[in-house]
């Protein structure tokens, strides 16, 4: 038998390899990658549960459960918004982070992400990191408009004079590179004070708001109040009001009184409505979506 009757008889050869095979299997190979380091990322994070979010890059960290709403992780965008809510969980979940201003959360997880790519031996791209400090100006905005006081580190952030690479309060134990940094230098005065309502209140800017509020209500209980028995005294001067002012000297009865106090509870609602519809936020542009800056939609 010829060798080419044994080829023919005998069971066939496999197909040649072609490009696209080995295309397809380099692609698979980094899929896979991707996912394991994103499997690490949550572990070091301390992720505690992951609902995967399969319609667009959205992505959300369930602050104070451990748990993260995210893609999968199965390139380098999707990873990157794995570490930032990685970052979310890791330094906010708990402790001194949960009470910290919501822009300044948000240039916490930038910065993690940022690091956690290089941790993983990779640098985030130009455009997703750019994306980012676009996104921390969105939240710095957002939080100027409702009155917390701005964070300056947030502020060079995102325009561009600060670098992702600054350390943070705390790294997980795992990573190497910044290792040096597994957690901020506290003094003893912050870190007593870290536990104290009134400086949760002013990281958060409730207390300075708290102030101005009472502060208000107290002119507009004094003014109309004022302004109400005078009204009234006038009034009673041009036709008598006997279930109002009684005797020679017109002293207020208690129905009078209770005008005067409903007149300063109208006063005190108007000057708290007044501060409320002075400082409503202008419509602004939001952000780009990471999807629109892409080109996904």
């Amino acid at each position: 038998m010829s060798h080419f009757s044994a080829i023919r008889l005998g069971t066939a050869l496999p197909a040649a390899r072609t490009k696209g095979d080995d295309i397809r299997a380099r692609i698979e190979a980094n899929r896979r990658k991707r996912l394991a380091i994103a499997e690490a990322m949550k572990r070091e994070a301390g992720v505690t549960g992951h609902e995967i979010n399969r319609h667009d890059l959205g992505g959300l960290a369930f602050i104070g459960t451990g748990r993260i709403k995210s893609p999968e992780g199965r390139n380098l965008r999707q990873l990157y918004i794995v570490a930032h809510e990685c970052g979310h969980i890791f330094l906010q979940n708990e402790g001194e982070g949960y009470w910290l201003a919501p822009h300044v959360k948000e240039l916490e997880a930038e910065s993690y992400a940022h690091q956690a790519f290089r941790e993983h031996g990779m640098n985030l791209p130009r455009e997703l990191s750019d994306w980012g400090r676009i996104y921390v100006g969105s939240w710095i905005e957002k939080d100027r408009a409702a009155g917390f006081a701005i964070d300056p580190r947030a502020e060079a952030y995102a325009n561009g004079t600060r670098s992702p690479y600054e350390p943070l309060r705390m790294v997980p134990r795992t990573w190497r590179l910044h290792r040096g940094h597994t957690r901020a230098p506290f003094k003893v005065s912050e870190t007593k004070a870290a536990h104290s309502l009134s400086s949760r209140l002013d990281r958060i800017g409730l207390r300075e708001e708290i102030t101005v509020i009472a502060r208000l209500v107290g002119n507009g209980l004094f003014l109309g109040w004022s302004l109400t028995y005078i009204a009234l005294k006038f009034a009673h001067g041009y036709a008598p009001m006997p279930s109002l002012f009684e005797g020679p000297m017109a002293h207020p009865t208690w129905l009078g009184l209770q005008y005067t106090i409903v007149g300063a509870v109208v006063g005190a609602c108007l000057f708290v409505l007044l501060r409320t519809a002075t400082r409503m936020p202008r419509p602004r542009l939001a952000p780009p979506t990471l999807d629109e800056l892409l080109g996904l939609h």
